[in-house]
């Protein structure tokens, strides 16, 4: 997602200031390859090695980083678009490494199709760099049941054989399923629909803070397979799988484990983009978009016992960092004419969107389409 990550940081960081702790051990990605990092794999096929790309607008390019952030080399996906590239995922398939590009983001919902591209995860050479280039083993090319809509989070589930995708503008983020490797590639696939993610903070009324810093940009699973982190503007979340849950929207569905972040207001990561959980299932490193790239381990707390309940909090109370005095939109707001054939609609400051955020119909990304074109609603009617 292409924004202005000090805006963002001074958005998320309005209101008191809260009490913080020593930040977790930190790195910084100075080389200007990797200018607005939006996804985080860590390495299969080397130690303590991450993989990341840059966001839209970018050439189709995988970065090597160390943990400490020293900058490997770059690898070409040959034949490969980077439309609007943001999350990153490391998983095994047929006994071999591979890492899958979720080509998924859609600022302004209006791609009639996302993909998700699988290559082999790259070698390396002998000089310690990695090698040139990879192609693509293959592609998955899908569409959502419910209209367009924007996603940065993707994860394998390599159990299930299949790839989960959870939304990042709606109100309730929507939780999908695509088959990781589906018998007929070629074709146009449907994601199926799991439910909603009603776990994660969801701030109420016109705290324009408190809704970006909750919006979801990055998630992945723990090697177990048992418990899925997901990365918010604010802080991260661990989901537990437990017995009796049918798919992974069960676990969404309830409160998670929080995983604290240092707040914006410290210059600390001020776009969290990426997250990517290490080997042993015991960091998880998150990255940011800017140059150089922050990049933060924290450590994941211990497993918890998949039949307990959190140890404190309450269901769907925000955390502290997104507990901010409300913004008031009203003083930001302007009309920005058509747009695509967009007709009534009414922009607001926001960063999501290039330093503007439109006002969405319905429950903010279940638009409504008249004709082929999409109706907005006005800011006043911004639910």
């Amino acid at each position: 997602m292409r924004t202005g990550p000090a805006v963002l940081a001074l958005l998320l960081a309005s209101g008191p200031a809260r009490t913080e702790e020593a930040p977790p051990a930190a790195a910084l990605v100075r080389d200007p390859a990797v200018r607005e990092a939006s996804g985080l794999a860590v390495a299969r096929r080397r130690t303590e090695t991450l993989w990341s790309h840059n966001d839209s607008g970018y050439t189709p390019d995988l970065h090597a980083v160390s943990f400490d952030g020293d900058y490997l080399g770059a690898v070409r996906v040959e034949g490969a678009e980077n439309v609007d590239w943001e999350d990153l995922a490391a998983f095994e398939h047929e006994g071999r490494p591979f890492l899958l590009i979720g080509d998924v983001g859609d600022n302004q919902a209006r791609r009639r199709e996302v993909s998700l591209i699988a290559a082999p995860e790259p070698g390396w050479m002998e000089d310690g760099r990695p090698e040139p280039k990879v192609r693509p083993a293959w592609t998955v090319r899908f569409r959502y049941p419910d209209g367009p809509r924007d996603a940065e989070s993707v994860a394998v589930d390599g159990e299930r054989g299949q790839v989960l995708i959870l939304s990042k503008r709606d109100r309730v983020p929507r939780l999908y399923a695509v088959p990781l490797r589906p018998e007929d590639p070629d074709r146009l696939h449907t994601a199926t629909f799991l439910g909603e993610s009603r776990g994660l903070p969801r701030p109420a009324g016109l705290n324009l803070a408190a809704r970006i810093a909750a919006q979801p940009t990055a998630m992945d699973f723990t090697p177990d397979g048992q418990s899925l982190v997901v990365l918010t503007y604010g802080d991260a979340f661990r989901f537990q799988w437990r017995e009796g849950d049918r798919s992974w929207a069960d676990p969404l569905a309830r409160e998670p484990e929080r995983i604290p972040l240092p707040s914006p207001a410290l210059g600390i990561l001020p776009q969290r983009e990426g997250l990517a959980v290490d080997a042993e299932g015991r960091t998880v490193f998150v990255i940011s978009e800017g140059t150089p790239a922050q990049m933060l381990r924290v450590p994941l707390p211990s497993d918890p016992d998949p039949s307990s309940e959190p140890s404190s909090g309450t269901a769907n109370e925000p955390s502290a960092a997104l507990r901010r005095n409300p913004l008031d939109h009203r003083g930001h707001r302007g009309y920005g004419g058509s747009q695509r054939g967009a007709v009534g609609w009414q922009i607001i400051l926001d960063p999501a969107v290039d330093g503007h955020a439109y006002a969405q119909a319905a429950s903010e990304q279940q638009l409504a389409h008249e004709n082929g074109r999409t109706q907005w609603v006005r800011a006043e009617e911004w639910p």
